[in-house]
C-alpha cells in the first residue's frame, strides 16, 4: 500500500501547515494528484480537498524529489496516520558520537 510513499515530511514549515489540515510527503515520481487523492482516500475513509505537487530541482549528484501537499478536509492528527505499517520503509538511522 505505501510503496508510493517514501516518508513524511516535519519540517518547521511542514508542521506550521499540520494546524491548516495540510500534511506533507515525499512521494515516488510517477505518481499524479489523482492517484494520490485517491490513495488517501480510501485508506484513511476521509475526503481529501486537493493534493498539491512540487518537485525539486535535480542537481548534480542526486536524484530530484516530489513531495504532495494533503489537504484533509477533516482534522486528522499524526498518530491517526498509521506510520507502523511504514516502518520498514523507513530505517532508523543510529547515531555516532
Amino acid at each position: 500500500m505505501f510503496d508510493f510513499l517514501n516518508k513524511p515530511l516535519l519540517t518547521e514549515k511542514a508542521t506550521k501547515l499540520i494546524e491548516k489540515k495540510q500534511y506533507t510527503f515525499e512521494v515516488n515520481s510517477p505518481l499524479t494528484k489523482k492517484q494520490i487523492q485517491k490513495i488517501f482516500e480510501q485508506f484513511y475513509s476521509t475526503k481529501i480537498e486537493w493534493v498539491k505537487i512540487q518537485r525539486s530541482p535535480k542537481k548534480k549528484h542526486s536524484k530530484p524529489k516530489k513531495k504532495a501537499i494533503i489537504k484533509f478536509s477533516k482534522q486528522v492528527f499524526l498518530n491517526e496516520i498509521n506510520f507502523s505499517k511504514m516502518s520498514s520503509r523507513f530505517p532508523q538511522k543510529k547515531r555516532t558520537k
